[in-house]
Order: structure tokens, then C-alpha cells, then sequence
């Protein structure tokens, strides 16, 4: 099972294993993290920031949901959005804690660095920034 991360924040936890900064004025309004008996499992974060991470967003290059064309690999904005919702179904969050794709938002993903040449959704992070709301949200794909 997934147990030696539990004990961990998810905020140490995404930060420990892809390597990236987090910002650190946020507070977790949810997390779950799923089960494996191996690889690494499945995450989902929600965090509620203090103050805008305009630094943090412009540092690790995120795209507004304006432009965002989804993961690439035939994947569009849509089926996209619909592969995240998998993680949030997976993991049974509730409705409130689950990102409103209506609302504008930023996003950026990154690879698993023990597997540099996978796809985001394959052991990656994805993270979205939605402003109105001042949360971050954190997708583990888990592999």
C-alpha cells in the first residue's frame, strides 16, 4: 500500500518527488492519496493560497486555460480536463474540493523525474492555479 507517504504534507510530498518549489503561503484545504501495492500511487491536493503566486506562476512558465491545448498525444483541452476528472473520481472527493473547469485557471505539468521522457500523465504532476478561488491543485497521476 501507499503507506510511507502518508505521513508526509502533500506539499513536502510534491515537492520531495518532482523536485520544484511550492508556494509556501497556502494552507491544504484537501488531500487524498490513493492506494498501490506498487509504483507510486495516485494524489490529489487542493490548496488555498494567501496571497497570488504571480512569481511561482511566471518562474515555472504556467498557461492560461485560454490557450492550454491539453497533454499533446492526441489529447485536447477537453479529453484533458476529463483524464484529471479520472484522478478526482478515483479518489472520491467531494464535489467541493473538485476543480470548476468553467472558471479561468493557469496550468503547468511536470514530468516524473525518474522517468523524464513520460507523459505528465504517466507518474507526473499537474498543476492548476484557479485565481478566482486562490487555489492550487495539485494532480498526482500516480503510475
Amino acid at each position: 500500500m501507499s503507506g510511507c507517504f502518508s505521513s508526509k504534507n502533500p506539499q513536502e510530498r510534491i515537492e520531495g518527488i518532482y523536485k520544484i518549489t511550492l508556494p509556501k503561503d497556502m494552507t491544504v484545504e484537501y488531500n487524498k492519496v490513493g492506494e498501490t501495492f506498487t509504483g507510486r500511487p495516485r494524489q490529489y491536493a487542493v490548496f488555498k493560497l494567501a496571497v497570488e503566486p504571480t512569481e511561482f506562476l511566471q518562474k515555472n512558465s504556467f498557461v492560461s486555460s485560454d490557450v492550454w491545448q491539453g497533454f499533446g498525444d492526441g489529447d485536447d483541452k477537453v479529453k484533458s480536463e476529463k483524464r484529471l476528472d479520472e484522478i478526482v473520481d478515483s479518489l472520491k472527493t467531494p464535489a467541493e474540493f473538485r476543480p470548476n473547469w468553467q472558471s479561468n485557471y493557469s496550468f503547468k505539468s511536470f514530468a516524473d523525474p525518474k522517468h523524464s521522457n513520460s507523459h505528465p500523465m504517466g507518474g507526473g504532476v499537474s498543476l492548476l492555479y484557479f485565481p478566482d478561488e486562490m487555489r492550487l491543485i495539485a494532480f498526482v497521476s500516480g503510475y
